[in-house]
């Protein structure tokens, strides 16, 4: 057996041999076991994503396309991106290039170099001409924010940057990951953003029969709902 079963298991017999630390021992391997099955984690996940669907249109009245960063898989020899960062990426090239609008990649003070070398393959087998301009142009074109290191960042400082460009009152349209798309959309509100969200990256899935299985993923999965959870409420407690 693969973890995260086997330290489930490791656990509910620790239970069963240890008599004085029985009840905790349980209690953190029914914890573990349920934030590990695919039910639990869709279940968890779902509310976040369902909160806002992909936009049929977008208005013209659109400054940008903006894109908050996700990471990237150092020392890899192509598309260096992580997954949900990549589709971001795509999803935000794909309204830009129907819409000609500008790109703006955000937060990637991690990723840079990843994000050019990306666009640069993409350009290379997609012939895609999304150029990269020193100015800022209301058209099919990638910038680059580098500086910011969370989401409250992500807005300050792309808002920074429209405002530079002469953009008082900017209007975007925001693309990120289904789960994050909540918190996203109301920081880059509380910032001064008119917003169209454009989640995509969708995970909350059932995907089998053997959704009470414990698996890698669906931690994965309860573990970004839960962050996301604490992160709206931590930001509205500080608003």
């Amino acid at each position: 057996m693969l973890p995260p079963g086997i330290f489930i298991l490791a656990l509910f017999a620790a239970a069963y041999r240890c008599k004085k630390y029985r009840t905790p021992l349980l209690v953190a391997a029914l914890l573990f076991y349920l934030l590990s099955i695919r039910l639990v984690a869709v279940w968890l996940a779902k509310p976040l994503e369902n909160a806002y669907m992909p936009p049929v249109s977008i208005p013209k009245t659109i400054d940008a396309v903006v894109v908050p960063g996700g990471g990237n898989y150092l020392g890899t020899p192509n598309l260096p991106l992580l997954e949900g960062n990549m589709k971001r990426l795509l999803y935000g090239i794909m309204l830009a290039k129907q819409y000609n609008l500008p790109i703006i990649y955000t937060g990637g003070y991690r990723d840079p170099e990843a994000v050019i070398e990306t666009v640069q393959e993409l350009n290379k087998m997609l012939d895609l001409n999304l150029t990269m301009p020193k100015k800022f142009m209301h058209r099919f074109s990638l910038y680059l924010e580098t500086e910011s290191r969370n989401t409250h960042e992500n807005a300050l400082f792309t808002k920074a940057f429209l405002n530079k460009a002469g953009i008082s009152n900017p209007q975007i349209c925001l693309v990120t990951s289904a789960f994050h798309m909540l918190r996203a959309n109301m920081i880059f509100q509380k910032v001064g953003f008119k917003t169209i969200p454009a989640p995509t990256d969708f995970k909350a899935v059932l995907a089998s029969n053997l959704n009470w299985l414990p698996e890698t993923n669906a931690l994965q999965l309860s573990y970004l709902a839960l962050h996301e959870y604490l992160g709206y409420l931590r930001y509205l407690y500080k608003n």
